[in-house]
């Protein structure tokens, strides 16, 4: 998510309206600027000094309004590019609080474009102070682009894993989570802890929760009440009010709730922030967003930010009881687990999911998974950290950023690969409270790891990129947010759907790049990460990761609808593929997860031309009532497909003769086309089903000198010869192994019912 933070002003579009010259003249003044390099301190120094300008606080109450607050239909076009950010916008709020505000003097018109040019400005110098410089050829030898490239190759890294790289993504990397996802998930993760958090706050949580969700509604009810007619100076006003309230404007809750929020919530300016003056370096309007601007009247223009205070701060609050603080860090730990388990099992059913999972190897144990999830031969170990992203890292100091990763996302692989094995090896025994989990046991083939987060862990993906340690047959993970988990699993109900999302961000982790997991999941939902032949490495842009933005409020009930939530997926549409895939689903396979996986990683011409053929082959049994087939193979892929139409049958017998010579034929067409993977699909004459019976097979292809004698004969019943090559009689086996005599298999089929 780029920006997953923009709020939504009901009928507030005249207010951004009225202030879109003042965005156009902004970017038109920065257009062509030439300014002279400056050290980050000394372009914050000069953002500090604009930030106390007169007037300036009714500047960025229209910039917080024009940049942040807009409307649905416009989220997944915007261009955060050519605008302040979230961050930015947080940081810039940061420098005002050092010192008092002035309420007095709003701006002229042309002062505030002033104002909102020269902060653009300075925002995009801080931006460049981050990027990567490259190595400038000092000599003629350097002159070569071959030892340029590998120079700058070199530079990157060390700057990469000297941390000044992490410095732009953590900072420019977004709130990492909608605004309504940090209260819903408060209320999940602190459940266990709502008796000390009354006694503390001296009020319930919930109240706490209830005045934020207020609050949140305010602006809406404020923005209807805005006179465009007024003069500009009226207008600043009225700007301002939009993002202020008075305790008297909070609704059903007590006085002394409310006071209570503001005690544990408000800050002065002038007061805090006094020795806040770096990127990275912690932001009090962070955890303490409100700011008093006169009696009973509070400040509170980024409401994201109280909702990731009430998310993250009770516990930096229970640190401060030693009583309580290894309660506190306990039930934090076992809430995310708790919350992933619940999560999970919206996909895989509760059947499927386990939380706390032993595995032994004889009469010790292994190790444990915190939450396992499965279905037939695939599986998802979650592996949870409550760890943060400390100051210091967010600084960009390379050894703090290492610890941090090492805490939060290396430990919980190097746990989960212990895991992994375990759980593919054979006689390993794995139990939950002391009972076996008997229908697990060597019933894996592919288990995918999962890195989870209990908070937003900036650049998460970025870092995995540069940090991990693994061998390189290991399988890579995901690290993600519980957020990110929440998102996933809300898009990818269907086991098989997530199953293939996780398998295919894991296998092909070094071809597709993000700065997020939603930068993955909106080209997933578009085009299912399936690589190209013409690209070796490809970068998602963030701005897909706004699909995202535009899409999934709409879904949750937190905007209203509009067009460009349709835009997050495909345009593509088959109807029968859609059906056909539902009906493989429902095959009850084991190795069902593998078929699904081959028919998703069809292109989508591929998959109209799939349905083209196997409805042709369907059509011609209709025509002549004879049994027809017909293939596709990929020799880049070595996968191929069988199609198989049959005759109704009057009996039993003669169905099961039918789909026996269905799988031999899909074993003899997988046998002779070498491939290690193939997927046999037949359907009855006249059937209301897209399909009704399938074959699979991944059996890697070797030399089979009998089966190769048997090739032909099985692609073709009238060639039936035994393995000597003697043509079969009609009481011998059939040669397809269906362990029926040949007259009553495929020596049915010899008068010409051939494909």
């Amino acid at each position: 998510m780029q920006q997953p933070v923009v709020n939504y002003l009901g009928s507030c579009c005249d207010v951004n309206a009225r202030t879109s010259d003042t965005l156009e003249e902004s970017t038109r003044m920065n257009v062509n600027r030439t300014e002279q390099i400056k050290t980050e301190h000394e372009i914050i120094a000069d953002l500090e000094r604009l930030s106390q300008e007169s007037g300036f606080i009714y500047t960025f109450c229209i910039m917080v309004i024009d940049f942040l607050l807009i409307p649905p239909d416009e989220v997944a076009d915007t261009n955060w590019h050519r605008r302040p950010n979230l961050e930015e916008l947080s940081f810039l709020l940061g420098l005002m609080v050092k010192h008092p505000f002035r309420l007095t003097d709003p701006p002229t018109e042309s002062k505030a474009h002033q104002q909102i040019s020269t902060a653009f400005g300075l925002f995009e110098q801080l931006h460049s102070a981050q990027d990567f410089r490259p190595v400038t050829p000092a000599t003629e030898a350097e002159q070569d682009l071959d030892y340029r490239a590998a120079e700058n190759a070199q530079a990157f890294e060390d700057w990469m894993q000297g941390g000044q790289g992490m410095v732009e993504p953590i900072f420019y990397g977004g709130g990492g989570a909608f605004d309504f996802q940090y209260l819903e998930m408060a209320e999940r993760r602190y459940r266990d802890d709502k008796e000390w958090l009354c006694d503390h706050l001296g009020v319930s949580f919930e109240s706490f929760l209830e005045i934020a969700r207020s609050l949140k509604q305010l602006p809406s009810v404020r923005a209807n009440n805005i006179r465009n007619e007024s003069t500009f100076e009226e207008m600043c006003l009225q700007w301002i009010e939009i993002l202020s309230f008075r305790p008297d404007d909070i609704p059903g809750v007590t006085r002394g709730s409310i006071d209570s929020f503001l005690r544990t919530f408000a800050v002065s300016p002038g007061e805090a922030n006094q020795k806040f003056d770096t990127i990275g370096a912690y932001n009090e309007v962070h955890s303490h967003p409100i700011i008093r601007l006169e009696q009973d009247r509070y400040f509170l223009p980024i409401f994201f930010n109280l909702a990731e205070s009430i998310y993250e701060s009770p516990y930096y609050w229970m640190l401060g009881d030693s009583r309580y603080e290894e309660t506190g860090f306990q039930n934090r730990g076992n809430a995310t687990e708790q919350i992933a388990y619940e999560l999970l099992a919206q996909a895989f059913g509760e059947n499927n999911v386990y939380r706390g999972v032993k595995i032994r190897k004889g009469k010790g144990d292994v190790t444990d998974i915190d939450v396992l999830a499965f279905k037939g031969n695939k599986a998802v170990i979650v592996q949870a950290k409550s760890k943060k992203l400390t100051v210091a890292s967010r600084r960009g100091e390379a050894e703090s950023l290492k610890r941090d990763f090492q805490n939060a996302i290396q430990d919980a692989y190097d746990q989960a690969l212990v895991s992994q094995k375990a759980v593919l090896e054979a006689g390993n025994a794995l139990t939950v409270d002391g009972r076996p989990l008997t229908q697990v046991v060597g019933a894996f083939d592919e288990v995918y790891i999962v890195c989870l987060t209990g908070d937003h862990y900036p650049a998460a993906t970025t870092q995995l990129e540069t940090y991990l340690q693994k061998e390189e047959s290991d399988p890579f993970p995901l690290a993600m947010s519980i957020f990110d988990l929440d998102i996933v699993t809300f898009y990818l109900r269907d086991p098989y759907d997530l199953l293939y999302y996780l398998r295919q961000r894991s296998n092909h982790a070094t071809i597709f790049m993000s700065d997020s997991e939603m930068g993955f999941l909106a080209v997933h939902l578009r085009s299912n990460l399936v690589p190209t032949e013409d690209f070796d490495r490809i970068y998602i842009p963030q701005d897909i990761a706004q699909l995202i933005d535009a899409h999934f409020p709409v879904a949750k009930g937190h905007w209203p609808y509009t067009d460009a939530a349709d835009r997050l997926f495909s345009e593509w549409r088959n109807e029968e593929y859609t059906r056909l895939v539902n009906e493989v689903k429902m095959s009850g396979h084991h190795e069902t997860a593998d078929e699904v996986f081959l028919l998703y990683d069809m292109h989508e011409s591929d998959a109209d031309n799939f349905i083209d053929i196997f409805n042709r082959v369907k059509r011609e049994t209709l025509r002549d009532g004879k049994f027809h087939n017909a293939a596709i193979f990929s020799s880049r892929t070595r996968r191929g497909i069988t199609f198989v139409s049959y005759p109704k049958s009057p009996s039993h017998i003669e169905e099961q003769a039918f789909q026996e010579k269905f799988r031999a034929l899909a074993i003899a067409q997988k046998h002779k086309k070498r491939s290690g993977e193939w997927l046999g699909l037949a359907s009855r004459e006249g059937s209301l089903r897209a399909v009704d019976a399938v074959w699979y097979s991944k059996e890697p292809w070797q030399p089979d000198p009998t089966l190769d004698n048997l090739v032909e004969p099985l692609m073709d019943p009238r060639k039936a010869v035994n393995a000597d090559g003697r043509r079969v009689g009609r009481n011998e086996p059939c040669p397809c192994g269906s362990g029926l005599k040949f007259k009553k298999c495929h020596g049915r089929l010899r008068r010409g019912q051939t494909g």
